[in-house]
């Protein structure tokens, strides 16, 4: 009888953890949209009169509009004839910035990337390519414009605001617009998303680079948003990894066995580029040219802090914090040798200082990337320097931003107000991320007073930060009816950013105050808007909200949203949460899609559990070298919540494969994972297994670590079998012990269980009066499973203490239970009539 309890639960355990795994919804700030209606005048016949009054000056400005355009045309249209057609000018133009060659060979063709980017400036679509240091972004791109825009005139904007001057005279038409180092122009305020789409629309090719490590420092962690990133959203990125497949297909083209094993062990760009010499450089001086290589690292710091060049009385002032105080007296070489050193060609190639000017000098990007350092580490006294340096209202804010990300609030703050008290425009933008700083630092109402003065501004893209954020200010008051105006007025002034987020926000707001049709419009409003994360959210959150509707096909157009719009964390989301909604709906190929999307997006949060859901489905599909595979990949991949319950479901598996010894591994692998629901399910599980296979000792460690877990949901389970197993084996205490945690643990089925267990203990030990009230307390539980044969046993206990009458009663009991229970007590009735 003990034994049934045990095969009880372990049916019960056959239920599958997708959902579990899967449907965990953070609190995401979410969007919504205000629809803005206006209904024109009703004109009247009398008006007609002033209509024909009013519209002689109307009619002259507009053709006064019409010549402005004009001239404005013809400006762009001289300034693109100066810088010539695209297919006449060659790789090695300083226009392009392509880097010089340490070794020229013939160009190499970069494969499907080469070809994928080729396809999309045919098609006119913005494109940004994406890459380390030395990857090949420039040369790649001069190659493919050379080749599909060969016939246009070449454009290219000086940094940082000549896009902006160039826009002001008039939307460039059919031209190449050649953004390289995109980031050079995202100055904060001086490159608005929308001209993007305006220069598409008029036809003209905008091809653009941009270090990885630039894009990255866009989508800092935490709350901050950089405006700049919703610039970047507008492009097609296509990105140029360096892939050691590619690298051996290149070195093979290679006409020298030295070029070949150059190109394999460095990659194309950093070999043919030089910048593997730059770095051995810089480390070979760490210990020889203890100054050179400070300034090196002090021009790095400079370059993260926002502004590119670094003046040399800069260097004079600030070069010894970055050298270790033991060599402070005597570094072992002057300055002017050191900057000799640092700005020495290497193979006549590559500097690690690049004099820009006649006194400022620049860090290679090579070292920029491939150099370990972290803006978090920067010196204040660097930081103070580098506030103090800025001279333009556009490098002040590039600065502040960048203090912001490094967690600098002071420097920041400083940046922001020299930008505010120029009085440019872009002095909104500064507001704007001041009031965001007057909030962390929990100063209410000056933050309050930033977000006006930013709105007061007129600059749109301060505007609509300072109008969302104002919006998340009053969702903090709990003044629901301010925030959903402060919202609406961010989705009017058409910031691409404000736009999507703050209807994403509105959404959320909508949600909490029941409004599921607000909801739902403030949600598609997000996912309309185009920003890259705006779309996610957007899409993640709506559909959320239709599976709550239980509009299937709703829900899953949401989620399909949100996984299109590369925004890495939602698309892994949504993946996940459409597998767990299409599995749902039995679509098994749909299903797997989707779980693949989650895992291919490299969302570490979903990753593992998109594995081990997609093992699941792989399992109920019989397809189990598919399940195997997917659950070996949860593990592989480390997360917490996916490592310990893969296992468990692996072992699952490799039961039923008969495979005793991967099953084993794979529970035991889930025990030491720590996650507490595995614990105890694979503890459970793998006390099964050693007990069927006679393996006491190592069943009950196993039971142990399951009870020791602590799991609600598996400790009563564990704590029954490993009672079971200590009574077997004679162990009374330990037994009762077991039992006692089982019941501890409130399980409804297995504390009922537990107490009849230490009922029959009392019952063998012949302390009948015992076993009387514990199998008493058993029925009064009222646990359908156990009670039955409860009072099966507790008649057989009546009958050996002589009370035929008790007995009778108590198998006339068990009779009313149905099933085997009752079949056994009617026997047991009809022996004593």
């Amino acid at each position: 009888m003990l034994a049934m309890g045990d095969t009880f639960f372990r049916r019960s355990l056959r239920v599958r953890w997708r959902w579990w795994l899967l449907l965990i919804a953070g609190a995401l700030a979410v969007a919504g949209v205000i629809s803005q209606r206006w209904a024109g005048p009703a004109w009247s016949a009398s008006a007609l009169a002033l209509l024909v009054a009013v519209m002689a000056p109307v009619l002259d400005f507009a053709k006064e509009h019409l010549n402005d355009r004009e001239e404005s045309r013809r400006t762009v249209e001289a300034a693109t004839e100066q810088m010539g057609v695209v297919g006449e000018i060659p790789s090695s133009d300083p226009r392009w910035r392509v880097h010089r060659a340490m070794v020229e060979i013939e160009y190499q063709h970069r494969g499907e990337v080469q070809d994928h980017l080729a396809r999309l400036l045919l098609a006119g679509t913005p494109t940004l390519l994406i890459g380390g240091s030395m990857a090949g972004k420039s040369r790649l791109g001069v190659e493919v414009a050379r080749q599909v825009a060969g016939r246009r005139r070449l454009v290219v904007p000086q940094p940082p605001d000549g896009l902006a001057k160039l826009m002001g005279q008039g939307v460039p038409s059919g031209v190449l617009v050649w953004l390289d180092d995109l980031e050079r122009y995202l100055t904060a305020g001086t490159f608005e998303p929308k001209w993007v789409d305006q220069m598409r629309a008029a036809g003209t090719a905008v091809l653009a680079t941009i270090r990885s490590q630039e894009r990255e420092a866009l989508y800092p962690a935490g709350n901050s948003r950089n405006p700049a990133a919703d610039v970047v959203g507008r492009f097609e990125a296509v990105r140029l990894t360096d892939s050691p497949r590619e690298r051996e297909q290149i070195a093979a083209r290679m006409p020298q066995p030295d070029l070949a094993a150059g190109v394999s062990r460095y990659g194309l760009g950093a070999f043919i580029g030089g910048g593997y010499l730059a770095r051995e450089r810089y480390l070979d001086g760490l210990d020889t040219h203890r100054l050179g290589t400070a300034m090196v690292r002090l021009a790095m710091d400079w370059r993260r802090t926002g502004l590119d060049d670094i003046p040399g009385d800069q260097i004079e002032r600030l070069v010894t914090r970055y050298v270790d105080d033991q060599w402070r007296s005597d570094p072992g070489e002057t300055e002017s040798e050191a900057l000799s050193w640092a700005t020495d060609r290497v193979h006549g190639v590559v500097q690690l200082l690049e004099r820009a000017t006649d006194d400022t000098y620049r860090v290679a990007d090579y070292l920029l990337d491939n150099v370990d350092s972290d803006v978090a580490d920067i010196p204040e006294e660097v930081w103070d320097h580098a506030v103090q340096a800025a001279a333009t209202p556009l490098q002040m804010v590039a600065v502040a931003l960048r203090a912001e990300e490094a967690h600098r609030p002071s420097a920041a703050r400083t940046a922001f107000q020299r930008a505010i008290a120029s009085g440019h425009e872009v002095a909104g933008v500064a507001w704007a991320r001041l009031g965001v700083l007057e909030v962390e630092a929990g100063d209410v109402a000056a933050a309050r007073a930033a977000y006006e003065a930013a709105i007061a501004s007129g600059n749109e893209m301060a505007m609509g930060l300072a109008w969302s954020s104002l919006g998340d200010l009053e969702v903090e008051a709990g003044d629901v009816a301010a925030a959903r105006a402060a919202y609406g007025a961010a989705i009017t002034t058409g910031n691409g950013a404000a736009v999507g987020l703050a209807a994403h926000r509105l959404g959320v707001l909508e949600v909490e105050a029941g409004d599921v049709v607000a909801a739902r419009a403030a949600y598609e409003a997000a996912i309309a808007s185009g920003n890259e994360a705006a779309v996610g959210l957007g899409g993640y959150s709506l559909g959320v909200l239709e599976v709550e509707a239980g509009d299937v096909a709703a829900a899953r157009a949401a989620y399909q949203a949100a996984i299109a719009s590369g925004h890495q964390e939602m698309t892994g989301w949504a993946g996940s949460r459409l597998g767990v909604l299409e599995a749902e709906e039995g679509e098994v190929a749909a299903a797997r899609a989707a779980y693949r999307a989650a895992i291919a997006s490299g969302n570490e949060k979903v990753v593992g559990l998109a594995w081990a859901s997609l093992g699941d489905l792989e399992t109920e599909a019989g397809e189990v070298a598919a399940a195997r595979a997917a659950y070996e990949a949860a593990i592989a991949s480390g997360h917490e919540g996916a490592v310990g319950l893969a296992g468990y479901r692996l072992g699952d598996l490799e039961v039923e494969e008969g495979e005793v010894a991967a099953a084993r591994a794979a529970y035991q692998g889930a025990i030491v994972s720590g996650d507490e629901a595995a614990v105890g399910l694979a503890g459970h599980s793998l006390g099964n297994l050693e007990s069927e296979a006679g393996n006491v000792a190592a069943a009950r460690a196993a039971y142990q670590a399951a009870v020791a877990g602590g799991n609600q949901a598996t400790v009563g389970p564990a704590g029954y079998s490993l009672g079971g197993l200590e009574a077997k084996a004679g162990n009374v205490a330990a037994a009762q012990a077991a039992y006692q945690a089982a019941i501890a643990s409130g399980h409804e089925t297995m504390a009922g269980w537990s107490r009849f267990g230490l009922g029959a203990l009392a019952m063998k030990a012949g302390d009948l009066e015992t076993a009387r009230a514990t199998f008493r307390m058993v029925i009064a539980s009222g646990h359908e499973d156990v009670v039955g044969w409860t009072w099966l046993v507790l008649g057989a206990l009546e009958l050996e203490a002589g009370d035929v009458a008790a007995s009778r009663q108590a198998f006339q009991r068990a009779t009313e239970n149905g099933g085997p229970v009752a079949d056994q007590a009617q026997r047991e009735l009809d022996g004593l009539s």
